[in-house]
């Protein structure tokens, strides 16, 4: 499959596109999904060894936390790395990890914005920041886990395309598919009268 760059007016020809992930970006998301996932069965291990007899109930609970958050951290790591891919479609956005596939339609999202990373400073770097797609709740959950419940569905850093061009393909989708995509309906000719 050869790569598209992206359309400056995205027509009904042009679906289904695909943004995937730069082969750099999806080894280093796997490389810490794999790092968290073995921190948190070292911390399952050094529990379920007999040493969680002496740790009072408020260390008990940190490790508990730790694990479950290092846990989540492996697994939307893993989801995010080899084969993480979004589809612009006419029916909405597919969001396609190694472990989950989800479709938000178009009439479901509510608001597309672009978030940067605020502990960059004033640097403006165009890969660091991240997508936020808020829904109203119709066909998925408002608040999903792989964002931490924060209220949205996060498309992550460092797509092929960048934050912000992947942020305006997406709002203008959207306005596109509000619009009922006007190009996708045959076209006929009037004869002159």
């Amino acid at each position: 499959m050869t790569r598209r760059s992206r359309p400056r007016r995205l027509e009904t020809s042009d679906l289904p596109f695909l943004i995937g992930r730069p082969t750099w970006a999806a080894c280093l998301t796997f490389a810490v999904g794999l790092l968290l996932g073995a921190g948190a069965f070292a911390i399952l291990w050094f529990l379920t060894d007999g040493l969680a007899a002496d740790l009072h109930w408020y260390q008990l609970l940190f490790y508990t936390v730790a694990v479950t958050l290092f846990g989540m951290g492996a697994v939307i790591g893993l989801d995010r790395s080899f084969g993480f891919q979004l589809t612009l479609d006419i029916e909405g956005v597919r969001i396609s990890g190694l472990f989950t596939r989800r479709l938000l339609t178009w009439q479901e999202i509510t608001d597309i914005r672009f978030r940067r990373g605020r502990w960059y400073g004033s640097v403006d770097v165009y890969k660091v920041g991240h997508i936020a797609i808020h829904v109203d709740g119709s066909n998925n959950p408002r608040r999903h886990w792989s964002s931490l419940w924060f209220g949205y569905y996060d498309i992550p850093r460092l797509m092929k395309l960048s934050a912000k061009e992947l942020t305006a393909l997406l709002r203008h989708a959207k306005r596109r598919a509000d619009a009922g995509w006007p190009d996708a309906a045959p076209r006929t000719r009037q004869k002159a009268g």
